[in-house]
């Protein structure tokens, strides 16, 4: 029963979900965005999901096909490479186009900062494993701490509801046994630190 809560876990809060989860926290977490048109922000939302999660999602079932890869879990750190290679072009896609069509500087930044994410994740992969699922939970809620400074909003209990979210994650991958406490704790800084330091300096 644990296992398949644990892997429950890891589905709903897959990597590829937290671009699309972060834009959704900050367009409903500050008043600023308020003023973005409702069309405008659904077109930032199929930049990100699109980008972001469908079509690194679509492929999945290729990689399985030509036996690149045993499973949509991508648990060995060889099987990483090539889905990761794919989904770093992906990612670089979104920035690029809401660079393009003049998004937000914030979205921009953040979107830029989960392609270094995906990019630091693939070099690690090539020697270790680290836990993506951290990585990628580490990254929205070190996105919200960086709103919550630039754009002096007061945001704790989205705070405290991403740590306990980045608990059951990191237990659901412990649990599973993909990875080693070592890997999600590096992980979720990991995310946190790239993030953090994007939005600083971009």
């Amino acid at each position: 029963m644990q296992k398949i809560i644990a892997n429950i876990i890891s589905v709903i809060f897959h990597p590829l979900i937290m671009p699309t989860l972060g834009i959704f926290l900050l367009f409903n977490s500050n008043p600023f965005f308020s003023l973005i048109s409702f069309e405008q922000q659904k077109i930032i939302y199929y930049i990100v999901i699109g980008c972001t999660f469908v079509l690194p999602i679509v492929i999945i079932p290729f990689f399985i096909f030509q036996s690149l890869i045993k499973s949509i879990r991508l648990e060995e750190k060889e099987e990483r490479r090539i889905p990761l290679f794919i989904t770093l072009t992906f990612y670089y896609f979104a920035y690029y186009i809401l660079k393009k069509i003049s998004a937000p500087e914030i979205i921009v930044s953040y979107i830029l900062s989960c392609f270094i994410a995906v990019a630091v994740t693939l070099l690690i992969s090539i020697k270790f494993k680290i836990s993506a699922h951290l990585i990628g939970i580490g990254g929205v809620t070190g996105f919200i701490i960086a709103i919550s400074f630039t754009l002096m909003i007061n945001s704790q209990l989205i705070l405290m509801l991403l740590i306990l979210i980045s608990g059951l994650i990191g237990y659901a991958r412990l649990r599973l046994n993909a990875h080693n406490p070592a890997q999600v704790y590096a992980g979720y800084f990991l995310g946190m630190a790239i993030v953090l330091i994007t939005l600083i300096f971009s």
